[in-house]
Order: structure tokens, then C-alpha cells, then sequence
């Protein structure tokens, strides 16, 4: 998962800022290479984050890249694969979420197409996305939380998974 967010964060700093680091490539020295990829998002996303949890896991670029990861990899089959943001309370479910018409009119490309919710998930915030570890003491890092029910209601999932097969 880390090194699948690294990749696309590098590939995201290369392509959004040539200028930004000789050659494109955002990593050049050593001392670039502690660099968490934390840091390169707050660089290229900056915003005053605030303190509420679910407001992080719901408005930063990781939390955004993390939902579109793990959607991408839960979803079977081939097709369009959406990371949806869900708000706690009165939001519906992931099924009335991702079948709504709203929702679908936003895509040209898949608005007249049949959408799926394929799972809802909770990505927690103030996660150490980097910190290592060692076998005598290792660091757990990131946290998500896969609903079993596409119908979870309340303030659990933040995010709803929806599919959109070719």
C-alpha cells in the first residue's frame, strides 16, 4: 500500500511540477529520500488542516488517494472505480450514494451506465504514514476500516467505494 502511494505521489510531483526539481523527479538526494510522502502532498496541496479527525480523513489529499487505492483494489472486473466522500449522518448509504443519479451526471463518459457501491470504508487520520520501524520495535502505520455492509449507515464510513463496470 505505502509503496503504491509513493509511486503515484512521485508520478503526481513529476507530472504536476516538471519545474518544480531537476530532471522532474522528486527524488534527488539522500536527504530527499527520508522525505515522507506526507510531506511532498503537504508541498503540493497546501491547506490549513484542521483538528477533527474525520474532517482530515475526509478533506486531505491522502485521505483522497488512500479511498481511490483501496476502492481500486477491493472492485473486481473491469471498469470505472470512484472513491466517493460520504459525510456523517443524513448522508444515505453507500448504495443510495453511489446509485444516485446526482452522482452518475457528474461523468459524461459513465452517466448513462449502471453504478455499483462494491464496499464502504472509514480511512482514519493522524496516521504516521511513514515512521519506520524495526523488528525489535515496528510502527504500525496507516488505518482503514472495510464496512462488511454497503448499507452501513450513521457516521461510520467516510468514503463509499462505487463501481462502474465496462
Amino acid at each position: 500500500m505505502k509503496t503504491a502511494l509513493l509511486l503515484l505521489l512521485s508520478a503526481t510531483v513529476a507530472w504536476s511540477y516538471p519545474n518544480h526539481v531537476p530532471n522532474g523527479y522528486p527524488f534527488n538526494t539522500a536527504a530527499e529520500n527520508q522525505r515522507s510522502p506526507d510531506s511532498y502532498l503537504q508541498e503540493l496541496y497546501p491547506r490549513n488542516i484542521p483538528d477533527d479527525a474525520a474532517a482530515v480523513a475526509s478533506t486531505h489529499p491522502q485521505g483522497e488517494v488512500m479511498a481511490q487505492s483501496i476502492c481500486t483494489s477491493i472492485a473486481g472486473g473491469q471498469g470505472w472505480i470512484y472513491a466517493v466522500q460520504r459525510s456523517c449522518g443524513g448522508a444515505g448509504t453507500c448504495t443510495q450514494i453511489c446509485t444516485s443519479a446526482k452522482l452518475r451526471s457528474q461523468d459524461p463518459q459513465t452517466q448513462g451506465r449502471q453504478w455499483f457501491a462494491v464496499a464502504a470504508i472509514h480511512v482514519y487520520a493522524n496516521r504516521p504514514c511513514s515512521t519506520p520501524g524495526t523488528p525489535a520495535n515496528p510502527h504500525i502505520g496507516l488505518k482503514v476500516f472495510r464496512y462488511g455492509d454497503i448499507n452501513a449507515a450513521g457516521c461510520g464510513p467516510n468514503w463509499c467505494c462505487c463501481s462502474v463496470p465496462a
